[in-house]
């Protein structure tokens, strides 16, 4: 007899906050919180709805070639006000 147990009592702690539907755009890993050391957030939700990991997106915006930096998913422009917060 094979017994089939529910998948749902088995998930991470951080499962609730995040889910299994927010994945980096950029890494294309499932976004977990936390801070970094310097007491930063890890990750970032653009103005699009889009989350990121704060480190691949700088680095996204660094080599990004448009005039303006733009969300890596959906190339809506990224506020500049928001990058001060990240970086």
């Amino acid at each position: 007899m094979i017994i089939m147990m529910n998948q749902d009592n088995f998930k991470p702690s951080w499962w609730n906050k995040f889910g299994k539907n927010e994945i980096c755009g950029i890494t294309q890993t499932r976004l977990r919180p936390g801070k970094y050391k310097n007491n930063k957030n890890r990750v970032i939700f653009l103005e699009c709805k889009h989350g990121f990991y704060v480190r691949p997106l700088l680095i996204w915006i660094k080599n990004d070639m448009h005039i303006f930096p733009t969300c890596p998913n959906c190339r809506r422009v990224i506020d500049t006000s928001i990058l001060k917060l990240i970086s």
